[in-house]
């Protein structure tokens, strides 16, 4: 949630420790695979040139899973909000049928 006060020092320090977390794994990562594409290519050049021409593909498939799950769990919340209605409803309902039934015994 987004706080609409000025922001205190603590959050700064948070936001900057938040920051230097994620640049500190992408420089990781991707030295991780550049190193891994220079031994393969050192090694298994084969091996290597095969990795090179499917990775696209996996990105994409990447892609196209995150956009997927994020559009699944926009619509879950708002399956969530719906349920959350008719229980009300129903609750509602249950509440009136039951005062009427003790109403007439």
């Amino acid at each position: 949630m987004i706080s609409q006060g000025p922001l205190h020092f603590s959050d700064i320090k948070t936001i900057h420790d938040g920051m230097a977390e994620k640049v500190s794994m992408v420089i990781q990562y991707l030295s991780m695979t550049i190193g891994g594409l220079i031994i393969g290519f050192l090694y298994a050049w084969k091996l290597a040139l095969v990795t090179l021409a499917v990775a696209p593909v996996i990105g994409i498939a990447s892609g196209l899973v995150m956009v997927v799950s994020t559009i699944l769990y926009r619509h879950k919340d708002d399956c969530i909000v719906s349920e959350f209605r008719l229980y009300r409803m129903f609750q509602k309902d249950a509440s009136i049928v039951l005062s009427l039934s003790f109403h007439i015994k």
